[in-house]
């Protein structure tokens, strides 16, 4: 029983650590297509 549950913890430790960059990642990407979008609507205005 503990060997087991020693690795559910290690299992689920590193699932955790896995999230978080995943997290900033998807941040990372909702902003670069919100700029992409304000430059498109930008070019539009000016031309």
């Amino acid at each position: 029983m503990a060997l087991k549950d020693l690795l559910k913890k290690l299992v689920t430790s590193q699932a955790k650590e896995v999230d978080v960059p995943l997290e900033a990642m998807d941040r990372v990407k909702r902003q670069a297509e919100a700029a992409e979008k304000i430059r498109a609507e930008l070019r539009n205005e000016k031309g």
